[in-house]
């Protein structure tokens, strides 16, 4: 009996890793379609009183691909518009009237704007040839996004039911991934619209134009895995250095200071508090995650961590008695 758990267990490893090198490619497409229809599964509870599951769970994939492809043009036009600008205006610069007397200084900036522009020329063809790789990865985004809303509870519940581990660690881990689960969605959401209304005041407070526009975008930045506030603060800041240096200095260090406490303080501390788990465990599982997963590490890397801690637990907790 024990060697046929020792060679159910190795070829269920086998299986999963399998499986994991399958879905690799596609697996920031897979994560966000989870976390979409998370979120709109309590619409799709109400709307299934009034027609098949099927319908309703093609309706929400048909708004939420209308919410993305919306939000992701006109994200994608924001920073172009925004680059074009900084570009524009650092192509205009006389780093030598700029920086009288002192040549080195002129020198440094000038091949410093030179470097950065080539990086991000380079990083812009990068995106260009993989165009074709990221609608795969969109339409992936789409069919899954389809099932885990008609089907994504009962599958939950099978894998909840049939996973090889003892029931006290499963019942363990399946409770913090539903406690953070809801944690991360809240917190998610909360932090972008402070992240919205604290930009507009700072945009307000320095006299910067269009602070609730300014406000919007910020908030969808801060929703955005690995981009971040700053991906606006930053150019709106260089653009006044010259202007007006104190406003362009100002909104930096505002925009830097408010944009980090809130997205890598509070946010992880609030995650945590509110899903009953170390706020460190949830820091280190986002950039952990981020670093080894991309975007979707954002997301999936603090999950890791609590089923790793759970798990680790629950083996305490048997040893212990």
């Amino acid at each position: 009996m024990a060697e046929v758990i020792k060679y159910e267990t190795i070829f269920f490893v086998i299986g999963i890793a399998a499986g994991l090198i399958l879905i690799l490619p596609f697996f920031s497409a897979l994560v966000f379609a989870a976390v979409f229809a998370f979120m709109l599964y309590s619409i799709h509870k109400q709307l299934t009183k009034y027609m098949s599951e099927t319908v309703s769970a093609a309706l929400l994939t048909f708004l939420a691909m209308a919410v993305v492809i919306t939000f992701l043009g006109f994200g994608a036009k924001l920073i172009l518009d925004e680059l074009a600008t900084v570009y524009s205006y650092f192509i205009g610069l006389d780093f030598e009237t700029l920086f009288a007397g002192r040549e080195d200084l002129a020198a440094s900036f000038e091949a410093l704007s030179g470097f950065v522009f080539t990086k991000l020329i380079s990083y812009s063809s990068s995106f260009v040839s993989k165009l074709p790789s990221l609608a795969v990865s969109f339409v992936v985004f789409v069919f899954s996004l389809f099932f885990f809303i008609r089907d994504g509870e009962k599958t939950f519940l099978w894998v909840e039911k049939n996973l090889p581990l003892a029931e006290a660690t499963k019942k363990g881990i399946f409770r913090d991934i539903r406690n953070y689960a809801s944690a991360f969605i809240n917190v998610w959401l909360v932090i972008g619209a402070v992240q919205a209304l604290m930009a507009a005041i700072g945009f307000y407070l320095f006299g910067i134009p269009y602070p609730i526009v300014a406000g919007i975008i910020v908030g969808l930045l801060s929703i955005l895995p690995s981009v971040g506030p700053f991906a606006l603060y930053l150019p709106v800041g260089v653009y006044y250095l010259n202007t007006d240096p104190v406003i362009g200095a100002g909104i930096l260090i505002y925009g830097g200071i408010v944009g980090s406490v809130l997205d890598y303080v509070i946010r992880p501390y609030l995650a945590g508090k509110w899903s009953n788990a170390h706020p460190l465990v949830i820091l280190l599982g986002v950039f952990g995650g981020l670093v080894f997963l991309g975007p979707a590490g954002f997301i999936v890397g603090p999950i890791v961590l609590l089923i790793a801690t759970s798990f680790l637990t629950e083996i305490g907790l048997r040893r212990a008695v």
